[in-house]
């Protein structure tokens, strides 16, 4: 009966020191190794796609088929990403790009750019989440410059109007 309850030398408060030391350090080195099993997630980082979608209209709030668009992501003045949309609109004027997310991050700003012939307009938003984005572009008509060009074509209207002038006063005078 004795031998039952004789006692191992390694046994009782010898072993319990033993596994509370094994155990802290486990711990020790296993906490910092699950850290690399979490993602790590800054504040502006995004956490899927994001898409970005809305409506091109001319300034009467009709749809605008057939506009080029361009949808840009810029950290600052820094260009992230450039995603255009094909084909051009259809009749509702509706676009939709698709940034993955290593070409975002929440911060960032969305630059659309829209076209079609001689009307152009752009819109912009911040990026708050990774949500889907909707951005609408109102195209203005572009009136081109001809300011370096009107000195030239006013002159010479006014020199030849100066000479057809001149050649009929020489005209009704001669009669």
């Amino acid at each position: 009966m004795r031998s039952f309850m004789y006692r191992h030398p390694v046994g009782g408060r010898h072993m319990r020191h033993a596994i509370t030391i094994i155990v802290i350090v486990a711990a020790v080195i296993a906490v910092p190794f699950s850290a690399l099993l979490v993602p790590a997630h800054h504040a502006g980082a995004a956490l899927g796609p994001k898409i970005v979608d809305g409506y091109i209209r001319d300034t009467g709030g009709s749809p605008v088929s057939g506009a080029n668009v361009t949808v840009k992501v810029f950290d600052g003045a820094t260009l992230r990403a450039t995603q255009y949309y094909v084909p051009l609109t259809g009749s509702d004027g509706f676009y939709t790009v698709t940034f993955r997310e290593t070409q975002y991050d929440v911060g960032n700003t969305i630059l659309v750019t829209a076209t079609k012939g001689l009307q152009t307009g752009t819109n912009s938003a911040a990026i708050v989440d990774e949500e889907p984005q909707s951005i609408d572009v109102t195209l203005d008509v572009i009136i081109p410059e001809f300011s370096g060009y009107l000195p030239v074509v006013g002159g010479t209207l006014l020199v030849a109007a100066l000479a057809l002038g001149a050649s009929r006063g020489r005209r009704s005078g001669q009669r």
